[in-house]
C-alpha cells in the first residue's frame, strides 16, 4: 500500500463544520446541511452553506466555495503552505517538513527585532530630532496629521553614513546583522555605511503587521540619488510578494468586498488618513502574481487607482494581464454567434481601473475633495472598456491608415468577446465614442462587425494550419480513437477523478499539451490538486517567475506519483483520449455538483423567487448538455 499523504491525513481529521464554527457564530443546522452567514462579506440572510458529508462549502451570496484549506486560505490570508501548517497543528498531523534549525528562528526574531528597533529610532529622529526639521516641513505640506505619522510609525533618517549603525550597534547588534536587515550597505571596498540617508522613512509590514523593510523617500536636492528607494530583498522581505498598508486594510478590505491599489506610500496612507481603508500600495511597481494572490484572498473586486502618467498606464495594464492569470474563471451558459447556447470561461473577478485627473495624484484628490474620490471608484472603467479606451487613444483618428488599423485592432478584440450580446453593446459604445472624438470621420458598426468577422477568418485560418501541422507531424493525435473499457485501466476507488487526472500529469510530464489546453485549474476541487497543476502550468511557461515548490505540495505530488508508477503503461496514440475522458468526468461531476446545490438553494428559496432558480438551474443544464456534446464529437468518447 502507498502511505497518504499527509494533505489526506489532515482532510480525514477535519471537522469542517466544526472549523468553521470556530471562526464564525451562529452555525444552524438545516436537513444535512449546516448554514451561517458569510464571513466573507455582509449579509442578514444566512446564505454560507456547509456539506459535511463532502467536506465542503459554499456561500451562495459571494461565490466563494471549496474545501477545509480554501477555507482556511482565505480567512487567513495564507497561501496553501500556510493553510497546511495550520490545519496540521489544529489536527496534530507532523509534515515532516524540514525542521527550521532553532539557530534559525533564533535569526529570523533577530532581525524582526533590528527592524523594530530601527523604526522607532527613525521616528524619533523625525518627531524629536533637530535634523528631522525639513522632514517635518514635509509631512506639513503634504497634510499628514500626528495621528497618523504614529499609526504608521513614520520617520526620516538624518544625513549621515552611520549614524543607524551606530545607534544599532550600541544595542547589541552586529553589522552581519544589519547587513543581512538591509539597512546597512557595503561598499565595493567592503565597507558597510547606512544605507538610508536623508529621506523620508516609510516602514513597511508583512501582512502580520511585522516591520519587514523600509521605504525611504529623498528629502534633499541631490538629484544624483534615487527619488525613492526601499530595502533589498532579504529573508524577511520580498517586494514582489508584499503590499504596503495590507495589514491595516485587509479587514475593511473584507467588509468592502473591494481592495483599491495605489502606487505610492503617500497616496496609500492617505486615503487611510480619511476613512478609505481598504486601499494598499504596490510601492510604485506593476502588479505581481504573488500580490495579486494576497488580494485573491480577501476579494475578487479589485480598482486599479495609478497615477494618470504613462508609467501609470502601463502598470494599469499590466496589472489587468497579471490578474487575468491569477484569478479563477467559470463556467457561465452565453448565446453564442449561431444562436447556440453553450458553456464559456468568464474571469471570476471584477477588475476596473480609476481614471484619475491628469496631473494630480490619489493624495491630492482624497485631500482636496474626499467625494471626487468616491465618485471616481464607483466610476472605474471594466477592464474591457480601459483596454478599449487605451487602444483609441494611441491612434490618429486624422490618419486615414491609422483609422484602418484601429478598426482591425478594436475588431480583434471584439472578436475575443464569445457573448454576441456584450459584444454588441461595446461595438455600440465604440462607435459613439470614437465618432466623438474623430470629429468628421463616423465610425460605423458595420465597420467593426466586418472587422470582427475577419479576424475570426484569420484565427479559423490559424487553427485548421496549426492542425494540419500537428497531424502531419504526428497523425496519431488528429484522430484520437476512443479507448475501449477493456484496455483502459480501472479507477482505484479510492481515487477521485481529478486526482487520477493529476497522477496522470505527473507521469506523462511531456504530454501536458493533451490537458492544459483544455483544462482549467477551477475545475479541480481539492486545493492540493490545484496547486499541482497550477506549478505545472508554470513550469511549462517559459516566462513565468515561479519559484520552488513548496516542501508540502512536493509530497502531495510524491504521493501521487508513486500510484502512476502502479498503473500500466499507456499506449502513446490513446493518451490525449484518455486525459479528454476524464476531463469530461471532471465536468460531469462539477455538474452534478452544481445541480445539488441547486436544490439546496432552492429548498432554502422563497416561493416567490424558486421558480426564478429552477430556470436558471435548467439553463445551465441545457448549455452543459450542448457543452457535453461538443467534447464528446471532438474527442470521439462517450460520456460514462
Amino acid at each position: 500500500m502507498v502511505a497518504a499523504s499527509p494533505v489526506d491525513l489532515i482532510k480525514s481529521k477535519v471537522d469542517l463544520v466544526q472549523l468553521v464554527g470556530g471562526y464564525v457564530a451562529g452555525l444552524k443546522k438545516s436537513g444535512r446541511n449546516w448554514w451561517v452567514c458569510c464571513p466573507f462579506h455582509s449579509e442578514k440572510t444566512p446564505s454560507f452553506c456547509i456539506w459535511p458529508e463532502d467536506d465542503r462549502w459554499k456561500c451562495f451570496g459571494c461565490g466563494a466555495g471549496g474545501d477545509a484549506f480554501a477555507f482556511v486560505m482565505r480567512i487567513e490570508n495564507l497561501d496553501f503552505p500556510g493553510a497546511l501548517k495550520l490545519l496540521a497543528e489544529k489536527t496534530g498531523v507532523e509534515l515532516e517538513d524540514r525542521p527550521r534549525r532553532p539557530e534559525d528562528t533564533a535569526r529570523k526574531r533577530r532581525l524582526l527585532e533590528l527592524h523594530a528597533a530601527a523604526s522607532l529610532w527613525f521616528q524619533k529622529m523625525l518627531l524629536e530630532h533637530p535634523s528631522g526639521a525639513v522632514a517635518r516641513d514635509f509631512l506639513e505640506r503634504r497634510n499628514l496629521t500626528h495621528q497618523t505619522v504614529l499609526d504608521f510609525q513614520l520617520g526620516c533618517a538624518s544625513d549621515s553614513w552611520d549614524a543607524l549603525r551606530n545607534h544599532l550597534t550600541e544595542r547589541g547588534y552586529s553589522v552581519e546583522e544589519q547587513l543581512a536587515a538591509g539597512v546597512l550597505h557595503e561598499s565595493d571596498r567592503g565597507q558597510p555605511y547606512d544605507r538610508f540617508r536623508n529621506r523620508f522613512i516609510y516602514p513597511i509590514r508583512d501582512a502580520g503587521g511585522h516591520i519587514v523593510a523600509f521605504g525611504g523617500r529623498e528629502l534633499g536636492e541631490d538629484k544624483r540619488s534615487a527619488k525613492f528607494i526601499n530595502s533589498p530583498q532579504t529573508e524577511l522581505f520580498d517586494k514582489s510578494a508584499t503590499l504596503y498598508a495590507l495589514d491595516r486594510a485587509k479587514n475593511a478590505i473584507r467588509q468592502r468586498d473591494q481592495v483599491i491599489v495605489v502606487e505610492g506610500y503617500m497616496d496609500a496612507i492617505m486615503a487611510h488618513q480619511h476613512g478609505e481603508t481598504n486601499v494598499v500600495c504596490s510601492m510604485g511597481t506593476s502588479l505581481t502574481e504573488r500580490q495579486l494572490e494576497q488580494i485573491k484572498r480577501l476579494t475578487t473586486n479589485l480598482v486599479l487607482a495609478l497615477d494618470p502618467d504613462t508609467a501609470g498606464d502601463i502598470a494599469a495594464g499590466r496589472g489587468v494581464e497579471v490578474g487575468q492569470q491569477v484569478f479563477d474563471r467559470e463556467l457561465v451558459p452565453v448565446l453564442s454567434m449561431n444562436g447556440l447556447v453553450r458553456l464559456e470561461s468568464r474571469l471570476k473577478a471584477d477588475i476596473r481601473v480609476m481614471n484619475l485627473p491628469r496631473g494630480q495624484d490619489p493624495d491630492e484628490v482624497i485631500h482636496e475633495d474626499l467625494e471626487l474620490w468616491r465618485r471616481l471608484v464607483s466610476e472605474a472603467l471594466p477592464l474591457l472598456e480601459y483596454k478599449f479606451q487605451q487602444i483609441v487613444a494611441k491612434h490618429d483618428l486624422g490618419n486615414a491608415r491609422s483609422k484602418t488599423e484601429l478598426v482591425d485592432e478594436l475588431g480583434a478584440e471584439l472578436a475575443l468577446i464569445p457573448d454576441r450580446l456584450q459584444q454588441a453593446h461595446y461595438v455600440g459604445k465604440l462607435t459613439q465614442h470614437v465618432s466623438g472624438l474623430a470629429g468628421t470621420f463616423q465610425l460605423r458598426e458595420a465597420d467593426l462587425h466586418e472587422a470582427v468577422t475577419r479576424a475570426r477568418t484569420r484565427k479559423q485560418a490559424a487553427t485548421r494550419g496549426s492542425t494540419a501541422t500537428r497531424s502531419s507531424e504526428s497523425p496519431h493525435l488528429a484522430s484520437p480513437t476512443a479507448v475501449g473499457e477493456e484496455q483502459r485501466p480501472p479507477l482505484p476507488l479510492r481515487l477521485a477523478a481529478e486526482d487520477f487526472l493529476v497522477m496522470r500529469a505527473l507521469r506523462y510530464l511531456d504530454d501536458a499539451q493533451l490537458w492544459s489546453q483544455n483544462l482549467r485549474t477551477d475545475e479541480v476541487v481539492k486545493s492540493e490538486n490545484r496547486e499541482v497543476l497550477q506549478f505545472l502550468l508554470n513550469r511549462l511557461d517559459p516566462g513565468s517567475t515561479s519559484g520552488e515548490l513548496p516542501e508540502s505540495i512536493a509530497r502531495h505530488m510524491a504521493y501521487l506519483t508513486e500510484l502512476a508508477a502502479r498503473e500500466p503503461e499507456i499506449p502513446e496514440a490513446n493518451r490525449g483520449a484518455e486525459f479528454q475522458r476524464l476531463i469530461l468526468k471532471l465536468r460531469e461531476h462539477a455538474a452534478m455538483r452544481n445541480q445539488a446545490e441547486r436544490a439546496t438553494l432552492l429548498s432554502k428559496t422563497p416561493d416567490s423567487r424558486a421558480r426564478e432558480v429552477e430556470l436558471g438551474a435548467l439553463d445551465d443544464l441545457d448549455a452543459l448538455r450542448l457543452s457535453k456534446a461538443e467534447l464528446s464529437r471532438r474527442t470521439l468518447l462517450t460520456p460514462n
